[in-house]
């Protein structure tokens, strides 16, 4: 039986140590949001974060936003979650 990493290798055709180092986003009944591997915080408030991730930016809007967790690769934040979405459009062929 092939271990969740081995299948995650697998799909995304990466090594796995650039599977280990990519960012992570965990999104519990919209009010609980973890993301791993996080370059820096560009932007906050409580209505509005931007992280800077690996060659892109997480844009995370909504509405009561704190963070409840900080450390140098992770956040966890908490709050009412509208919208979660990529600054910049990563086209198929630009994904790897």
């Amino acid at each position: 039986m092939l271990s969740y990493l081995d299948e995650l290798v697998d799909v995304a055709k990466l090594p796995l140590a650039e599977l280990k180092s990519a960012t992570t986003i965990s999104l519990v009944n919209s009010q609980i949001l973890l993301v791993n591997n996080y370059i820096k915080i560009l932007t906050y408030s409580d209505t509005y974060v931007a992280l800077k991730i690996k060659n892109n930016e997480l844009i995370i809007e909504g509405s009561n936003i704190q963070i409840k967790e900080l450390n140098k690769h992770d956040i966890l934040l908490q709050g009412y979650f509208n919208k979660l979405y990529f600054a910049k459009e990563v086209k198929p062929n630009e994904a790897k």
